[in-house]
């Protein structure tokens, strides 16, 4: 549901300083994201920016938690779950193998002093060992190793099967890049720069401290930013994955002699050896020109390039699980990339997200019996009926529908699964047998992370031919989250999110409907957006729509998305109206769908409803992370999600009169609407 779903690091407030005079949006509402650009003078009306206007005080007292770069309504939450499970891990032993393991893996990771005694000593045999390899042979043999911490140009795993959700298929895939973005490789932004700069200056810290003199060093990092850039150049960037056919062109099903045709030199068919072992005879190769690439680049007059490029990814991998002088390197990058003056990592805050990452269903368990009602559950499974009732109409309604389309909607719409809170059974989560060393018995973090990473391995070519379960949870419960999920049609409405300031178990019906009851909404349209549109009720990528109705909810999605490109967001930064699509068009159908059920309710509360949903989206960032999302996050700015979304409705402008010549005002013709 909130996308900034990786921790960006954090800084304090007063590091950044911006006017509070300037509005930098093509509406003239100001960015009010950005930390510091609202101020306790400013007189802000909701009619003109009701964002701004219902969050002005929290705008204007709101703190960055120390080891964080922003702060907002689901990171409050956020933080409220985590202190919840940190006092899980915290307290005396649990007499569970589940509690076990987490309170182990949490050790590992807090235990400053022991990894400070270890330094660079849990990294430094792989470090050995590519420098070891001599010629190609050597090379694969060190990529085809499963106790390494980084071994990946290519990487197969399985997943759903797009065009057949009830079994699994094995995708081919690329590598992350050290830039994020293959396409910055193309063409570099400012953000990208500073990250260049800033993830050098990290690898040469590193290379250092294993031995390497500062030249060979700096000409090893540039090794790696070399190859790194020739694999990227037949990557799929951000700018292909945002495409409405994405989907489409990653589905490539291809044999085993078929990928071999593909990449004569680089060794696939030894990286997928375990899973035709385990009977798999097709896979799924998203990018053929992107094996292509990689084969060619997989030759001995590479092979320096090569190791330079592994062993400086295998100290990035590492850094976070090594001592005090390594996270102090990551806060000075992190810091560079965010533009900010200072900036340090909190060791709990790591500890806590790899045990909840690593471990997430064993620290699930602990979290929903401690924390978790049943009656909370009951009563959003029931508001999740409810909203999926009032959708259901307005598919019904739909008048720019065929009855051919609309009929196959409403089956899609009918056969939604829904998951609300927690599992009713958690034996499918059980990880027998796993069992993580302490320090006490020699154990290290990278240890420990490289052994459950084995056993969910191991698991995943087990099951590689085995029927899919559906009723199966992919996401932690305790997950400050809720989405959608296109290969087997189901919404899951985590118990994380059911808390704070979107979910108030005491509070009034337009409060729930201005949040959790919205972000319901949200997740139900998310199967009729422009990705998840291009999936049946079973979760298969099918076109189940004819062609006329297809164009006509391309015209409707056009205009939702050429809206948000013309604001701008920074000055000479516009919105990207593309990348943003579906979750612009969930949020319309989220809002949609609330006031709806909301008219349904005598003497409906409308002020606490849009109150509550600009409160859904309070966000508190620096500009330069404002910069970096604008360019690379689906989810468009929260001052956005609120204003955009708000001023599409009737409903807002008869309960604040909003009139012509109103910040908030947008001519009725000019309104958008998909569902």
């Amino acid at each position: 549901m909130n996308s900034l779903r990786k921790t960006l690091a954090l800084a304090l407030a007063s590091t950044m300083i911006f006017s509070s005079a300037v509005a930098f949006a093509s509406c003239d509402w100001i960015n009010s994201d950005i930390g510091c650009s609202v101020a306790a003078d400013d007189e802000i009306r909701i009619q003109d920016d009701l964002h701004a206007a219902v969050n002005q005080e929290w705008l204007l007292t709101a703190q960055y938690p120390e080891g964080a770069m922003m702060t907002g309504t689901f990171q409050e939450r956020g933080y409220e779950v985590q202190g919840e499970v940190l006092a899980l891990l915290n307290g005396e032993t649990i007499d569970t193998d589940a509690g076990r393991r987490a309170q182990t893996l949490y050790g590992l990771m807090m235990d400053m002093d022991k990894r400070n005694e270890l330094g660079m000593t849990p990294v430094i045999p792989y470090i050995e060992a590519i420098t070891a390899i001599s010629d190609m042979d050597e090379l694969t043999a060190y990529l085809m190793r499963t106790d390494v911490p980084y071994r990946t140009l290519f990487a197969c795993a399985s997943d759903v099967d797009f065009k057949d959700s009830d079994h699994k298929a094995v995708t081919v895939t690329g590598r992350t890049f050290l830039l994020g973005d293959a396409g910055e490789y193309k063409s570099q932004t400012e953000s990208g720069a500073r990250r260049q700069q800033a993830t050098t200056q990290v690898m040469v810290a590193m290379l250092k401290r294993v031995g390497y003199t500062g030249e060979q060093a700096e000409a090893m990092a540039e090794d790696a930013f070399a190859f790194d850039g020739w694999m990227a150049a037949h990557a799929y960037g951000l700018s292909d994955m945002k495409q409405a056919d994405y989907y489409e062109r990653i589905y490539n099903r291809r044999t085993l002699a078929e990928l071999e045709e593909i990449s004569p030199n680089f060794p696939i068919a030894q990286m997928v050896s375990r899973y035709t072992t385990a009977g798999v005879d097709t896979f799924i190769l998203h990018n053929p020109d992107d094996l292509a690439n990689v084969s060619a680049l997989y030759t001995v007059e590479n092979l320096e390039k090569i190791k330079h490029y592994l062993i400086c990814r295998t100290l990035l991998t590492c850094a976070q699980m090594l001592d005090q002088t390594c996270l102090d390197v990551m806060d000075t990058a992190n810091a560079a990339i965010a533009g900010m003056a200072d900036y340090h990592s909190v060791v709990a805050d790591m500890a806590y997200a790899t045990c909840n990452g690593m471990l997430m269903m064993d620290v699930a368990q602990m979290y929903v019996e401690t924390y978790v009602s049943a009656d909370t559950k009951q009563e959003v499974t029931q508001m999740v009926e409810d909203i999926r009732r009032v959708f259901r109409g307005r598919l019904e309604k739909a008048t720019w529908m065929g009855e051919e389309t609309r009929a196959y909607a409403l089956e899609k719409l009918d056969n939604l699964i829904v998951r609300v809170a927690y599992p009713d059974d958690w034996s499918p989560y059980t990880l027998d047998g796993l069992t993580l060393r302490g320090y006490d018995e020699g154990g290290t973090i990278l240890e420990a992370m490289m052994t459950i990473a084995n056993d969910q391995r191991e698991k995943d070519i087990a099951t590689v031919l085995e029927p899919i379960d559906h009723s199966e949870w992919t996401m932690a419960p305790q997950t400050v989250n809720a989405f959608y999920s296109p290969t087997d049609n189901s919404i899951n409405i985590l118990a994380g999110v059911l808390g704070g300031d979107l979910y108030d178990v005491n509070g009034d019906e337009a409060a729930k409907l201005g949040t959790i009851g919205y972000i319901i909404g949200h997740e139900i349209t998310h199967g009729f957006d422009t990705t998840g549109s291009q999936f049946d009720k079973s979760g298969n990528m099918r076109n189940w729509w004819t062609e006329e109705d297809r164009a006509a909810f391309t015209e409707r999605t056009d205009k939702v998305q050429a809206y948000f490109s013309s604001i701008e967001a920074l000055p000479g930064l516009y919105v990207d109206g593309q990348l943003t699509l579906g979750e612009t068009v969930a949020d319309l159908g989220g809002v949609s769908c609330t006031l709806e059920l909301g008219a349904e309710k005598e003497n409906f509360d409308y002020d606490t409803y849009f109150r509550s949903l600009a409160r859904c989206w309070r966000t508190r960032m620096p500009q330069q992370i404002v910069e970096i999302l604008i360019q690379s996050e689906v989810h468009p700015l929260g001052y956005l999600r609120t204003n955009v979304t708000a001023q599409q409705f009737q409903e807002f402008y008869d309960t604040y009169q909003v009139v012509e010549g109103d910040g908030m005002y947008l001519a009725p013709e000019d309104r958008l609407s998909v569902w």
